[in-house]
């Protein structure tokens, strides 16, 4: 089948599955690191807005306004960029559990799960997640390159999209290669030659996470601060199900095709 369509595929099982109420409980880690997220935001905004006191200091009071202000300005940038990198390691022993559980469900191969396997899962996603980030951007420092030789500059959102969901894709699978005793190097084989099966589910993945940046990007001026951030409740979950049935039905399809 072709990559479309089994991210169809994957998406309906993924979507009954929902709806049936299995896996819901596999929410609850992202409830809380969401709600988590929410409270230091709120006390970032908080802060940022109390500081125009300062105003009020003759000379210099503007003067310190703007160097605190900039500063807690960029506190929550780098805090936004970097709250993918805590959701996919934070997150990733439970995403395990539920990569297996999906697994069994269809496959019905039970893996052991313990203490050990717990911290080594956690040690893995932390590198993966390295890995994956320093390569991100290598990859955005080339075109980056490349754009400003020949002034590409109205493909940049299109393509900066399209390395992050590679390789955010390319994490998500990791939780299957794993789990079939496929080393580092090896899932960056696998992602690198399924790219557009891989970057499907990377763009899934960030369209969902999407829809929470929207509401933490406008907290300080709606009345949808008082939400967690959906995306990071929404997205892990719903992409860790559909990349290990895409992942399980290309596996059995190319079985299927090797034995022909």
């Amino acid at each position: 089948m072709k990559p479309l369509q089994l991210h169809i595929i994957g998406l309906t099982k993924t979507f009954r599955d929902l709806g049936n109420g299995k896996y819901l409980i596999y929410f609850i880690p992202g409830i809380i690191v969401a709600i988590l997220f929410w409270q230091v935001f709120i006390v970032l905004g908080t802060v940022e807005t109390s500081v125009s006191f300062l105003d009020n200091i003759p000379i210099l009071g503007t003067f310190l306004g703007w160097i605190l202000g900039g500063a807690l300005g960029l506190l929550k940038f780098i805090f936004t960029q970097l709250f993918v990198f805590f959701v996919l390691t934070i997150l990733s022993p439970f995403n395990t559990l539920l990569s297996e559980k999906v697994a069994f469900d269809l496959t019905g191969v039970k893996i052991k799960f313990d203490l050990e396997r717990f911290i080594s899962d956690l040690i893995r996603m932390i590198f993966i997640v390295l890995v994956a980030v320093i390569l991100q951007l290598f990859f955005f420092f080339i075109y980056f390159i490349i754009s400003s030789i020949l002034g590409l500059g109205f493909l940049d959102e299109a393509v900066y999209f399209v390395i992050s969901a590679f390789f955010y894709g390319f994490a998500f699978y990791d939780y299957n290669l794993e789990r079939d005793q496929i080393g580092v190097f090896g899932s960056l084989r696998y992602a690198f030659s399924n790219m557009l099966l891989v970057s499907l589910t990377g763009a899934f993945f960030l369209l969902l996470y999407t829809i929470g940046s929207f509401f933490v990007g406008s907290f300080t001026f709606s009345f949808l601060s008082i939400l967690p951030n959906l995306g990071i409740i929404a997205a892990p979950v719903l992409t860790t199900i559909l990349a290990t049935y895409v992942y399980i039905l290309n596996k059995q399809e190319t079985n299927d095709r090797t034995q022909k």
